[in-house]
């Protein structure tokens, strides 16, 4: 078993680039202030992306009710355009032909007015009754997904890095990995489990 004090802590380690083939400080395995974004979870620095609050998780449904209400009218009102350079006939042996044109024709005019109002209406209703509880349900999302960046925060700042072996260990649980930053992720990823998974 390693004592605790073994190696120096990973987050200290600063990364440096190498020119010639050689390896930098912490065995050129790239850590320090950019390796937190990495193994926390971000990709830019030590922001950690995907966990704010999401506009589309919560309005998703009514954005797509509308775009489809929106499209619908557009297609009929084109359509509608589109049939107006149509000739008319009195031809009798085509009565049933321009009958059914403008059934078409009528069919289109309801559905450029009708499916957006109704769109609309449904949206409306949507945001009274349901928009609520998806709202609380986002919120509980990012806090979640905040505790586990949190708790990922917490392993990454108290693992260490052995040089002479080049290895990276955790000295709570005396568990240790190679060095290298897919065998690190992974093992911050089966602590914070480990940890989300203890009764609070």
């Amino acid at each position: 078993m390693r004592n605790p004090t073994d190696g120096i802590a990973l987050a200290a380690i600063v990364a440096k680039e190498t020119t010639n083939g050689g390896s930098g400080t912490g065995g050129g395995i790239g850590l320090g202030t950019g390796g937190m974004g990495f193994f926390v979870g971000g990709i830019n620095g030590t922001r950690s992306d995907q966990t704010g609050y999401s506009f589309f998780n919560v309005h998703g449904p009514a954005l797509r009710i509308i775009a489809f209400g929106v499209l619908c009218g557009l297609f009929a009102k084109g359509a509608l355009i589109m049939g107006e350079g149509v000739p008319e006939t009195n031809n009798s042996a085509n009565g049933p032909i321009v009958d059914a044109s403008a059934l078409f024709s009528g069919f289109l005019e309801f559905v450029a007015t009708f499916v957006p109002l109704l769109a609309c209406l449904i949206v409306a209703i949507w945001f009274i009754f349901f928009s609520s509880g998806r709202h609380k349900a986002e919120v509980k999302r990012v806090q979640r997904e905040e505790a586990k960046i949190n708790i990922r925060k917490k392993i990454y700042h108290r693992l260490r890095y052995v040089e002479n072996d080049h290895i990276v260990f955790d000295p709570e649980s005396s568990e240790e990995v190679p060095a290298e930053r897919e065998a690190i992720a992974a093992l911050i990823t089966r602590l914070a489990n480990q940890s989300s998974e203890k009764p609070v």
